[in-house]
């Protein structure tokens, strides 16, 4: 059994190197991105203002990706990789940007030209503008609850008092 630390750096090398390709075919050719995608999938993509776009092909998924994006969706500010079962034969590859986040769930497939295809994933766009813009998210669950909040601003861990 191969070493789960040797695995999880292995995962983040190639995790990286997926996402960094994904993201410049996506900007110097972006009809070519539907490479990135296996042909039948789930690819759910949610936009700023709600509108939810599920895609189940790579066809599907082409036509989504160009549409109306804009350079500040583009800029990448760090991807994180974990494998999946202990192996390199699927990996989720947490992409964050300025205005999206993306969760891919990437198989290996040698038989393909890039080695790993997108099985699965899912697109979140929202405003580059400050924190303080964003709306803060606020759920209740059963009646006399306390409210679960969502929003940055309110940590779970904010009640804690250290030692």
């Amino acid at each position: 059994m191969d070493d789960p630390l040797t695995i999880t750096e292995n995962a983040a090398i190639i995790g990286y190197g997926f996402a960094k390709d994904y993201y410049t075919v996506l900007r110097r050719q972006p009809k070519c991105v539907d490479e990135f995608y296996d042909d039948i999938g789930e690819y759910k993509t949610v936009f700023e203002d709600g509108t939810i776009v599920l895609a189940r092909t790579r066809q599907e998924a082409k036509k989504v990706l160009l549409g109306p994006i804009y350079e500040p969706r583009l800029i990448v500010n760090s991807i994180i990789t974990v494998p999946c079962g202990g192996s390199l034969n699927r990996m989720m590859i947490t992409v964050s940007g300025r205005s999206f986040t993306t969760v891919f769930i990437a198989e290996l497939r040698p038989e393909r030209p890039l080695t790993y295809v997108i099985v699965s994933s899912m697109t979140r766009h929202f405003s580059a503008g400050p924190d303080a813009d964003r709306q803060i998210l606020e759920m209740r669950f059963a009646a006399g609850d306390g409210p679960a909040y969502t929003g940055v601003d309110r940590m779970a861990m904010d009640g804690l008092k250290p030692k």
